[in-house]
């Protein structure tokens, strides 16, 4: 027996498996009720196109250990054959597009089910009525957000066509993302793009989501206005208490206005040719405009000097007046504060307060003197590169740079390509993602599904030109990456031989063998080309869990059960072997210089061991983890080593000269990490439980 979620009188409900209530007149879900992987567990709200319900995962699915709730919005009125449109919706994949998680069309219902992460941080329209204070720094940041997700959309030939600040979720501090595209294909309010467009008056398009951006930007510039002035002790205009005006902000001409009523214009033709040309003009022009504002302000209020007259119709006045020098701007008065924008500001002080545990000050996603011109921070645009001396160094502590969400299931494997610019990313689904990051933003650059169940491991061949990724479903998948910024992964091959889950690959250091150990306790070597060579067995009964080759003599080390093993590879011999946790052994690293071999155990052993690999002499362990470690990664010249670990805790740890001593305070993720993996120059990506990719420097 099961309950109606009617808000207006619920009844019960006999039987099982029962999606909506069969009562007459209610068509509400039944409590329990099964949308994909999800449990409906409370009614929400309703509008006049959907009824919104707040889900769980259920046992059973793979997925119960992670708790995070879902809304799922069932649509009761739809454009014809809106059926057909779920795929596109659900491949439309972007850190600032909040994600569908799944899609589904109720047939007999005659209903769509759409389903997508619940964000308790709130929207941007409630941040700006919370929040006290708003800096133009968080104003251009949020704006670069939004346009990045609308022209994503707008190239992928979609069209927003109801962005307002209701839809902009605040997912994270410093991190918005775009929700309900599904309303321009599905709903019928707007419509997918079929080619170009002239004019607004027969449909959307995608400067009706201009339009709409530049009034997001006019809203959050009124309300820092206001703040200004009132702060200042002036009078407040009208105009900026109308969330609807379009009058120009300043009574004099500017390049803000000018640039805000350009995208204003209702004649495609005088917009900006794009929104991210829009994002980058406001920026500029902000950089511009406000310190001449504040100036202003404060001088009127200290000495009573009226402001400039306006004067938008006299072109040399306005001429004068923009090359007076008045407008250079004084980067102290603009420069964004290690501050940013917060899912769940109150009236706080400052610009926020994040309450997530990485309070550490975040690097700036931006500079308004260098961000519009788009000039990366190094040569090829990866993360500024670490010198020698640096790396020599013990990090005690990393910075945010940047997450990536898209995932929809659980993420189980990450790998860095070795040009530090690309990212590989598995899931429980099967599938492979591919990542550019650089400029502090992670872009997905496809999607690819090459096994029938979740991968456990990926591995990037020393030129970066080759994947290989392992999965439950007994398979390897070797993939060709295609070169630019605008790479792909095209599967080569499919190669068979073990007979259960493959738990590791790993690339020889030369590139030209490929090892791979499963749970049929079977090392498979195999060549570039995917044939298979030689395999062996191994002792133990849990099989292969990690597998590592050392960076000079063809050596593999493996992990079974409790045990370390050393073997010479192309003849498959054992060398020796040791025990060396009381529990299984989850991760094995060979330190760059080949002096070292680094372990970590199961829960019950939640330590990290330093080995001498020649003899198996334990040099050193590594202990204070509350939960098993999840990665290990070295420094490039091996003098400290770096620990993800299940207790939710990045750690650093020196190993030269002093092994076992930790360096810093342990850096706190925001939730449980997955997989993990770094670059040579300390670049930590981790996949967290919340399906989102963390990227951290380490400092």
């Amino acid at each position: 027996m099961s309950n109606c979620l009617n808000p207006h009188g619920s009844h019960p409900v006999s039987g099982e498996g029962i999606l909506l209530c069969p009562h007459p007149l209610c068509g509400f879900l039944v409590e329990g009720a099964i949308v994909g992987r999800w449990r409906v567990v409370r009614f929400l709200r309703r509008n006049t196109t959907a009824s919104l319900y707040l889900a769980v995962p259920h046992e059973g699915d793979g997925m119960s250990r992670t708790r995070s709730p879902v809304v799922v919005r069932i649509l009761h009125h739809f454009v014809p054959g809106a059926q057909s449109l779920l795929k596109p919706l659900l491949s439309l994949r972007h850190p600032h597009i909040h994600p569908l998680l799944h899609a589904e069309w109720l047939e007999s219902h005659a209903l769509i089910a759409l389903v997508s992460t619940f964000e308790e941080g709130g929207s941007l329209a409630r941040y700006l009525q919370t929040t006290s204070s708003l800096s133009a720094a968080t104003i251009v940041t949020i704006i670069r957000q939004i346009a990045e997700a609308l022209q994503f959309a707008h190239d992928h030939t979609f069209v927003h066509g109801r962005l307002k600040p209701e839809n902009c979720l605040l997912v994270a501090p410093g991190l918005l993302q775009v929700s309900d595209f599904y309303y321009s294909v599905l709903v019928g309010t707007a419509r997918a793009m079929s080619g170009p467009f002239d004019s607004l008056q027969n449909g959307m398009s995608p400067a009706e989501d201009q339009v709409a951006l530049a009034m997001v930007a006019r809203l959050m510039l009124c309300k820092f206005l206001v703040v200004l002035a009132e702060r200042a002790g002036q009078a407040v205009a009208p105009h900026w208490l109308d969330p609807k005006s379009i009058a120009p902000l300043l009574p004099f001409a500017n390049p803000l206005d000018q640039t805000l009523l350009r995208a204003m214009s209702r004649q495609v033709n005088e917009q900006f040719p794009d929104v991210r040309q829009f994002a980058q003009t406001f920026a500029a022009a902000c950089e511009q405009v406000i310190p001449y504002i504040t100036r202003n302000m404060e001088r009127k209020h200290s000495s009573s000097q009226p402001l400039p007259p306006r004067s938008r119709s006299l072109p040399g006045e306005v001429s004068r007046f923009l090359n007076s020098g008045e407008f250079s701007p004084r980067q102290q008065e603009f420069s964004p504060r290690q501050q940013e924008f917060s899912p769940r500001s109150r009236s706080l002080p400052g610009e926020f307060s994040p309450r997530l545990r990485e309070v550490s000050p975040l690097p700036r996603e931006f500079s308004p003197r260098e961000w519009p011109n788009g000039r990366p921070s190094s040569r090829s645009g990866e993360f500024p590169a670490i010198s020698a001396q640096k790396q020599n160094l013990v990090p005690g502590n990393a910075v945010i740079l940047c997450r990536m969400p898209g995932h929809i299931a659980p993420i189980s494997a990450v790998s860095w390509a070795p040009d530090g610019l690309h990212l590989a990313s598995a899931d429980h689904d099967g599938n492979v993602w591919l990542w550019l990051v650089q400029h502090r933003v992670g872009t997905p650059l496809g999607t690819f599904a090459g096994h029938e169940k979740r991968v456990h491991s990926l591995s990037w061949s020393p030129d970066g030109s080759l994947l290989a990724s392992s999965s439950i479903d007994a398979s390897i998948c070797l993939w060709q990456r295609t070169d630019g910024e605008n790479a792909q992964l095209s599967k080569l091959r499919t190669m068979h031989g073990h007979h259960s889950d493959i738990y590791v690959v790993a690339w020889s250091p030369d590139g030209q063998l490929l090892a791979s150990g499963g749970k049929d306790r079977t090392v498979r070597l195999w060549g570039r080309d995917g044939k298979p060579l030689h395999h062996w067995k191994v002792p133990g009964k849990s099989g292969v869990r990690a597998l590592c080759w050392s960076p000079s003599l063809r050596l593999i080390a493996t992990a079974s059960d409790r045990m370390i093993s050393l073997w010479q590879a192309e003849q498959g011999t054992s060398l020796h072997q040791w025990e060396a946790h009381t529990d299984e052994v989850h991760t094995l690293r060979w330190s760059p210089d080949g002096r070292f071999l680094a372990s970590s155990g199961g829960r019950k052993d939640a330590r990290v061991c330093l080995w001498n690999p020649q003899n198996g002499q334990l040099l050193a362990a590594f202990t204070g983890f509350a939960r098993e470690v999840v990665e290990l990664f070295w420094s490039p010249d091996s003098s400290w080593l770096g620990t993800i670990s299940a207790d939710h805790f990045l750690r650093f740890w020196q190993v030269q000269p002093l092994p076992g001593k930790q360096v810093g305070q342990p850096f706190a993720l925001e939730s449980m990490p997955l997989a993990a993996s770094a670059t040579r120059g300390g670049v930590v990506a981790v996949g967290m439980e919340k399906l989102s990719i963390l990227v951290l420097q380490s400092v």
